[in-house]
Order: structure tokens, then sequence, then C-alpha cells
């Protein structure tokens, strides 16, 4: 029983760097998207206040960050994993 229950913790945690790898990769393409998108010259022809914005729209903690894909298949899985551990 020991042994399945160091599984199913390795399980979880390859799961969760996955998940944060995976957040940290979309970060860093909206970022690059939206740098191209203020540096183009359509968006430097415009006037100022009309101009989009250079930065991301999210700090780096906020939870309301879009996620790149639906963690609900997932998160089910893993709450199927913690009862049968108990």
């Amino acid at each position: 029983m020991v042994s399945n229950l160091n599984i199913s913790y390795q399980y979880i945690l390859v799961f969760a760097y996955h998940l944060q790898t995976g957040r940290n990769l979309h970060r860093r393409e909206q970022d690059t998207k939206i740098k191209r998108r203020c540096k183009c010259k359509l968006a430097k022809s415009l006037p100022a206040d009309q101009r989009p914005q250079c930065y991301p729209y999210w700090e780096e903690d906020d939870p309301s960050f879009p996620m790149p894909f639906d963690l609900t298949k997932t998160l089910s899985e893993l709450e199927h994993l913690i009862k049968e551990m108990d």
C-alpha cells in the first residue's frame, strides 16, 4: 500500500510540474504575440489613444489568466486517485 501511495504522489507531482510548464509556455507565447502586435507598422500609425497595449493584461499570479487547456478531466482523475488513497 505504501508503494502505491508513493506512486500516486509521484504522479501528482509530475502532473503539477507539467501543468506549470504548460502555463509558462502559454504565457511566453502570449507575450510574444502582444509585443509583435504593438510593433507592427499599422499599430505605430494609429493615434496614441488607439494603439494596442504593449504589455500583458495579467500579472504573474493573476488567477484570471486564461489556461491554454481544459483541466476538468485531469482534476477528476486526481480526485479519483485521492479517494482511492483514503
